[in-house]
């Protein structure tokens, strides 16, 4: 049979072990998953999460180069693997792409062996707790926000907002979600962050020792430097300055450690209307 990429990675024998082994592992349907064409986009998005995904990126990524080393072994060497010895190769490969890139610790962990979507949804726990626990013990009120960005079916392009403003203990104060207006996904999360200072500057009181974190580089330095600059569009008509001044900074939170106000961005993309909630705890 002449090679090609399909039969290569999809429907040899190394790639049937690899993708039995695999779907095995990760708790896919092995029917469904083989049923489709090969198709690298199709593989990437079979574990959607973000903080799931990346991993899973690098598994997919393993899997295939695990499969053309053993190919090009045959091939250049006359070296058959046999599936365990595969199989096996596979898993100390990923578990060293992982323990070098510092996802996550696989090799001192036995659930990922046999779980691997539930131990890293320990870690993820684990690490979005400490980091928001680390935020309210040195700031008086913490806001996450985010935006969300998705091409629809008919080629148009909508967008969406969200975010929440906890205080020390945890406790929501402030939440909201709609879609956006803006024209980028930058300007959508210069948004959510223009709409956060509003919040503050109609309520002094939320000001003081306060914290706005987004995962977008770009809006951060935006408005640190001046939307004037970038986005002269999108410049309100209030002084940011004049609320940074008032003991509110940004700070940059990684997107896999904002799910809060990630959800909520995502629920504004379906949104016709601007939608808030505001504790009683405020007033």
């Amino acid at each position: 049979m002449e090679e090609s990429l399909s039969h290569l990675f999809w429907n040899c024998t190394l790639a049937n072990w690899t993708w039995n082994y695999i779907s095995s592992w990760w708790s896919i349907n092995s029917l469904s998953f083989k049923s489709r064409p090969f198709s690298i986009p199709y593989l990437l998005s079979l574990k959607p999460q973000r903080h799931v995904s990346k991993i899973w990126r690098m598994v997919v990524s393993a899997s295939l180069w695990s499969i053309w080393l053993a190919r090009n072994d045959f091939v250049f060497n006359k070296s058959k693997i046999n599936e365990k010895e595969l199989t096996r190769l596979i898993f100390i490969r990923i578990s060293k792409w992982g323990s070098a890139s510092k996802i996550m610790p696989f090799g001192s962990d036995p659930l990922w062996n046999i779980n691997p979507v539930g131990a890293i949804n320990v870690h993820h726990f684990r690490d979005m707790t400490n980091f928001w626990k680390f935020k309210q013990e040195v700031y008086s009120t913490v806001c996450m926000v985010d935006a969300a960005w998705l091409a629809t079916s008919d080629g148009s392009i909508k967008g969406g907002i969200g975010g929440i403003i906890k205080n020390k203990c945890g406790q929501i104060l402030y939440c909201f979600s709609a879609p956006s207006y803006g024209y980028t996904i930058h300007e959508a999360e210069i948004e959510a962050i223009l709409h956060v200072l509003s919040v503050f500057r109609s309520n002094p009181c939320l000001m003081h020792n306060s914290v706005i974190c987004s995962d977008s580089v770009v809006a951060i330095n935006a408005i640190s430097a001046g939307l004037e600059y970038s986005f002269p569009l999108l410049v309100p008509d209030f002084s940011i300055n004049e609320i940074f001044q008032n003991s509110v900074c940004l700070n940059f939170v990684p997107s896999d450690l904002n799910d809060e106000a990630d959800q909520l961005a995502k629920d504004g993309l379906n949104r016709d209307q601007f939608s808030a909630f505001w504790s009683a705890q405020v007033f």
